[in-house]
């Protein structure tokens, strides 16, 4: 790291935005301050629930549910491990799927379809106690509930402007994390 520091150089690109905002005295000093201005607040708010609702639903699809396995229908550890290994091998499959059809409908379909799928896919596999049930439709829903992680970094740096992006989506990470973990804690 201290290697890339002295011996890397900055793009041209960027050296060249650096100097045009310190023309036109457009650069940002202190962007942690810069999100909960009044022009920023409402997308550093929402950008922070929004990862909060997502780190609440990773849980429950992937933590709560090996649990509710083995303790309500009592399955064997390789029992719970079937469906939750396949679902993250197919996860891979939703990402790259998920991913190109962002790349034509936007960001914001491209996660809201397949969570919008997911909800309606989730009662196969908790209505049920076949396994074979519970395993494939857990399975498919690695595509969809699985899949719309991938996009959460390039959506949340597109929310922001370039100024401020990286203070910004580690804040809201870090404020959906430790909410996250007092969700865990109830």
């Amino acid at each position: 790291m201290v290697w890339i520091r002295f011996y890397v150089n900055e793009p041209e690109v960027w050296i060249e935005n650096k100097r045009k905002q310190r023309e036109s005295k457009a650069e940002v000093k202190a962007p942690l301050l810069s999100i909960f201005k009044r022009a920023m607040l409402y997308n550093t708010l929402t950008a922070c629930f929004w990862i909060a609702s997502t780190f609440c639903v990773y849980y429950s699809i992937w933590a709560v549910f090996s649990t509710y396995l083995q303790k309500e229908l009592n399955w064997t550890p390789l029992m719970v491990a079937t469906p939750l290994f396949w679902a993250n091998i197919v996860v891979f499959v939703g990402n790259s799927l998920w991913g190109m059809v962002s790349d034509i409908w936007g960001r914001r379909p491209g996660i809201i379809v397949p969570a919008t799928i997911a909800i309606f896919l989730t009662p196969f596999y908790l209505w049920t106690t076949d396994p074979i049930y519970i395993v494939s439709a857990f399975i498919a829903q690695g595509i969809f509930g699985g899949s719309i992680y991938g996009q959460m970094p390039s959506y949340l740096t597109e929310r922001f402007p370039t100024e401020v992006r990286a203070t910004a989506s580690g804040l809201s990470i870090i404020r959906a994390r430790s909410g996250a973990a007092w969700w865990r804690r109830c």
